[in-house]
C-alpha cells in the first residue's frame, strides 16, 4: 500500500524521484483510472530529468569552483617557487642593464637577471643528485635554444615542465645482441627479420590472428590452441629481439601479452606433463581469450572511439580519489549499520526441507515480506564485508527501498529510514553526481583536443607545456620525432604501432652515442630523447591542469609580470 500518510507519501515519492518504485507505486492508482498516470508522469519528468538534473549542475558548479581555487592556489605556489630560485642562482644582467632597478637593496628584478651555464648544472647536481651529466645538458640545449649559453627568467619557468617529461639514454637501449653480437645483429637476415617486426602489417597480421582465435574459442573449437600459442609466444620473441627487453617491458601492451602468453605457456606444459588433457585445453582457452582486450587499441587509433577510450583512460588516476572518499562513507555507514542492525536478519537457506532452515531471515517481523520473498537475507550488517555489500546494493539505486523496509520491518520504527535517505543523499545525489558531471567533464576536454587545430590548441592548451612539445618535437629529440625537415626519411619508419615511438634507435646513433650525421639537427649534440606521449596524465593533478589550463595561463602570465 501507498501514501497511507503524509510522511509514507513523502517517502514513497522521495523513492519515485530514484525510480527504484516505478511503476510499482503508480499500479494501484492507474488500475482505478487511467488518467492518474499523467501525476506520476508529470511528476517524474519536472523532478528526476529535470529538477535531479539541475542538482547535479549545482553540486559540480559549487564543487568545480572550489577544486578551481586548489589548483591555482597550488601552482602559484609553485610559480612563487620557482621565482625564488632563479632569483637566488641567477645573476643581474649587466651588460643589458647598467644600474640596478631596485636603488633598496641593489637587486634587478627576475625579468633582467639570467642564469649561467655553469649554475645550471650546479643547480640540477644539487636537485637531481642522481640523473647523468647528458641528461642536465640535454635539459640546457632545450632550454637555452639561441645558444647564447644563458637561460633567461621565462626560459627557466619551463624547467619544472621539462623535468617532468620521460626521457631515455639511446646508448641504453641497446639490446643484449646489439652489444655483444653486432656481426649478428645486424646482419642481413637480421634485418630483414628486425623490419618485417616494424612493420605495421606485422601487427595486422596478428590482430587478426588474435580474432580467429576468438572465434576457435567462441565456437568451441579444439585442436588449433597449441597452434595459436606457438604463434602468440613466436611474436613476443620476435619483438624482444627486435627492441630488446628494456624497450620491450615499457609498453603496457607488450606486459599484457607476456602475461597472458607466459601464463598460458607455463599451465599448458604443467599440465600436459601431468596428462590433464582436458584442463590443459580449458586454460588455453581461457588465457587466449583475453588477448582479444588487445583490439582496443585498434579501436584507439581511429577518432570516434579514441575520444570515449581516452576519457575512460583520462579519469582513471582520479578514480582513487573519489572510491577513496566512498571508502570512508561506506566504512562510516557499515559501523554505524552493525551497531543498529547486526544480527537483526541472518542468511539462511530457501530450502525448506533442510535440517538448519530458518524461515524469514530468522526474524518473524520479515514474514510475508518482500525482503524475504526477494531472498534477501544475506544482505545484513552481521559483518564488515555483508555490510560493504548491502551498501553497495543500495548506492546501485534498485529495489534500495525495498531493503530500508526490510529493516523498518526488524526495527518495527520508520525513523530507521534516515539511516538509508541519507546514505542515498550522500552516496548517491552528492559523490556519484560529482564523478559523473567529473567524467563528462573530460569527455568535452578530450573531444575539443581532437576537434580543434592545432592553432587553437596552442592557445587553449597550457602556455609551456605545448611550447615546450612542440620545441622538442623540433629539434629532434623526442622519440620518433622527425629531426628536420633537412633529415632523410628513414626507411623503417613504417613500425609496430606499439613501438611508433622507437624509429631512430638503431640507424640513428654511432658507436659514440651521437646520432648519425644524416640528421644536422640538434639531436646530433645528444643521446637523450624525450617522450612526448600523448597518452591521458597518469595523475589527478595534470588531469585537473588540463581542465584549468585557462585560468593557470593567465594565473603564469601576472606572476611573470610582476617579478
Amino acid at each position: 500500500t501507498y501514501f497511507m500518510n503524509y510522511f509514507d507519501t513523502l517517502w514513497d515519492m522521495y523513492v519515485l524521484v530514484t525510480s527504484a518504485n516505478n511503476p510499482d507505486v503508480m499500479m494501484p492508482a492507474y488500475d482505478y483510472s487511467r488518467w492518474y498516470a499523467v501525476f506520476f508522469l508529470t511528476y517524474i519528468v519536472l523532478t528526476l530529468y529535470i529538477f535531479m538534473n539541475v542538482v547535479l549542475a549545482v553540486i559540480y558548479n559549487n564543487y568545480k569552483r572550489n577544486l578551481r581555487n586548489e589548483i591555482t592556489d597550488f601552482y602559484q605556489r609553485k610559480c612563487e617557487l620557482l621565482i625564488e630560485v632563479f632569483l637566488l642562482v641567477s645573476v643581474p644582467d649587466v651588460q643589458e642593464t647598467p644600474g640596478p632597478k631596485n636603488q633598496n637593496d641593489g637587486i634587478f628584478d627576475a625579468k633582467n637577471r639570467f642564469l649561467n651555464h655553469d649554475d645550471f648544472i650546479r643547480l640540477l647536481q644539487i636537485t637531481f643528485p642522481g640523473e647523468s651529466l647528458k641528461y642536465y645538458e640535454a635539459l640546457w640545449l632545450i632550454l637555452d635554444t639561441n645558444g647564447d649559453r644563458r637561460i633567461d627568467f621565462k626560459e627557466f619557468m619551463q624547467l619544472d615542465d621539462l623535468i617532468h617529461i620521460p626521457y631515455t639514454d639511446l646508448n641504453e637501449c641497446l639490446t643484449f645482441l646489439e652489444r655483444k653480437l653486432p656481426g649478428l645483429y645486424t646482419s642481413k637476415i637480421s634485418d630483414f627479420i628486425k623490419n618485417i617486426v616494424r612493420n605495421m602489417w606485422f601487427r595486422y597480421v596478428f590482430d587478426l590472428i588474435i580474432i580467429v582465435n576468438a572465434f576457435f574459442i567462441a565456437f568451441d573449437l579444439d585442436g588449433a590452441e597449441w597452434y595459436f600459442l606457438v604463434l602468440f609466444t613466436l611474436e613476443i620473441i620476435l619483438k624482444v629481439y627486435t627492441f630488446g627487453p628494456k624497450l620491450f617491458v615499457k609498453k603496457l601492451w607488450n606486459l599484457f601479452d607476456l602475461l597472458v602468453v607466459g601464463s598460458a605457456l607455463i599451465v599448458s606444459v604443467a599440465q600436459e606433463s601431468l596428462n590433464e588433457v582436458q584442463e590443459s585445453v580449458i586454460s588455453l582457452d581461457v588465457l587466449l581469450a583475453l588477448r582479444v582486450l588487445r583490439l582496443f587499441k585498434i579501436f584507439h587509433s581511429i577518432q570516434r572511439f579514441r575520444t570515449v577510450l581516452n576519457t575512460i583512460l583520462y579519469i582513471v588516476p582520479s578514480l582513487s580519489t573519489y572510491g577513496g572518499i566512498l571508502m570512508i562513507f561506506f566504512y562510516f555507514y557499515a559501523l554505524i549499520g552493525m551497531e543498529i542492525f547486526g544480527d537483526r536478519v541472518h542468511s539462511v537457506g530457501y530450502n525448506s526441507s533442510a535440517e538448519d532452515f530458518d524461515p524469514n531471515c530468522g526474524n518473524p517481523l520479515l514474514d510475508s515480506s518482500d525482503f524475504y520473498r526477494n531472498h534477501y537475507c544475506a544482505n545484513n550488517f552481521n559483518n564488515v564485508v555483508s555490510s560493504f555489500v548491502l551498501l553497495f546494493e543500495l548506492m546501485v539505486v534498485n529495489q534500495w527501498h525495498v531493503l530500508t523496509e526490510g529493516y523498518v520491518l526488524v526495527m518495527q520504527s520508520k525513523w530507521t529510514r534516515l539511516y538509508f535517505l541519507s546514505f542515498n543523499l550522500i552516496c548517491v545525489t552528492v559523490i556519484l553526481n560529482i564523478y559523473t558531471a567529473f567524467v563528462l567533464e573530460a569527455f568535452i576536454m578530450e573531444y575539443a583536443a581532437l576537434h580543434i587545430s592545432p592553432s587553437q590548441s596552442q592557445e587553449q592548451d597550457l602556455p609551456l607545456a605545448f611550447s615546450l612539445s612542440k620545441k622538442i618535437n623540433e629539434m629532434g629529440l623526442a622519440f620518433g620525432s622527425n629531426p628536420s625537415s633537412k633529415a632523410k626519411k628513414n626507411e623503417d619508419n613504417l613500425m609496430d604501432a606499439d613501438h611508433n615511438d622507437l624509429q631512430f634507435i638503431e640507424k640513428g646513433v654511432d658507436d659514440s652515442g651521437m646520432v648519425s650525421e644524416d640528421f644536422d639537427d640538434y639531436s646530433l649534440k645528444t643521446s637523450i630523447r624525450f617522450s612526448l606521449s600523448t597518452r591521458p596524465p597518469r595523475s589527478g593533478y595534470k588531469l585537473l591542469e588540463k581542465m584549468f589550463c585557462q585560468e593557470l595561463k593567465l594565473q603564469r602570465q601576472k606572476l611573470i609580470l610582476s617579478s
